[in-house]
């Protein structure tokens, strides 16, 4: 026979067993939302990948252009003929970025930037640290994503802005429950021209001290790709023009054509260059 007491204690764990399935409920909810964010980042770099290899299949035709049907070029031995491409300015059009925070992120306003100071990846080093903001030099489309991680009892809402203007919003709100901390992210797709800047800022919140767990939220962002450019180029052969084209590229560098020549048996250095913006 149970006794009052016994029947208080029983009830009592059932209510820490409720309490817990609860929160491995919010954990789980929470992954999800991780997992979802992380695959559709990961849509959006497929895709990116699928645009250079097109990139690079326009450069094939662009090469094809270059090569007359009777040069000698096309009638050297295979065996023999060999070609060297030397790119310089490649590395310019990487520009990628993950920033954290290294401590609890508190005394937050409205409308204030947060500041995400551990940098973990800073390709073209077009993220501040300092300032939280992201200024680009390479026009183009670009992709940028934030994860908050608002602590307990914490609400939180906050906006990736360009140049002060809204482009998306992610409001957090943690579910009270003690050491538990809740996340959320969400991304924005947008095109950036040259010197233009992207940062992230708060809404509002409802906590003035000890918003965001320290290494618990994020700021990315990378370039897509680059605004379509126009090459405006020649061939030139011991100091004569060969060849003169006119071609859209993605990329911005100089390419030098090596080749071996079976009738003077003589290296042939051929070179392309002179670029500037389409338009």
């Amino acid at each position: 026979m149970y006794t009052n007491e016994d029947m208080l204690h029983r009830l009592a764990l059932l209510e820490n067993k409720e309490a817990d399935l609860e929160n491995e409920n919010v954990r789980l909810a929470e992954r999800m939302t991780t997992c979802e964010s992380k695959y559709t980042m990961l849509k959006a770099l497929f895709n990116s990948l699928h645009n250079t290899d097109q990139s690079n299949s326009c450069i094939f035709n662009m090469l094809d252009i270059l090569r007359p049907s009777n040069s000698p070029i096309n009638k050297t031995s295979a065996k023999r003929r060999r070609s060297r491409i030397v790119s310089r300015g490649l590395e310019d059009g990487k520009v990628a970025f993950t920033a954290t925070n290294s401590n609890d992120i508190g005394h937050l306003g409205n409308h204030q930037t947060i500041i995400f100071d551990r940098v973990v990846k800073n390709i073209g080093n077009h993220y501040h640290p300092h300032s939280g903001i992201f200024t680009t030099i390479v026009a183009g489309v670009y992709v940028f994503f934030v994860d908050l991680r608002a602590m307990d009892h914490a609400t939180l809402a906050a906006e990736i802005v360009k140049d002060g203007s809204t482009l998306v919003v992610t409001y957090t709100k943690s579910p009270g429950v003690k050491y538990l901390h809740r996340a959320e992210s969400n991304m924005a797709v947008i095109h950036l021209n040259q010197g233009e800047s992207v940062w992230v800022q708060t809404v509002y919140v409802t906590q003035p001290t000890g918003l965001l767990v320290d290494d618990g939220s994020s700021f990315s962002g990378f370039l897509l790709y680059r605004d379509l450019y126009h090459l405006k180029g020649i061939v030139t052969h011991k100091n004569q023009t060969i060849k003169s084209i006119e071609k859209p590229t993605t990329f911005s560098f100089f390419t030098f054509f090596d080749h071996y020549n079976k009738q003077t048996k003589k290296d042939s250095l051929f070179v392309l260059g002179n670029w500037g913006k389409n338009g």
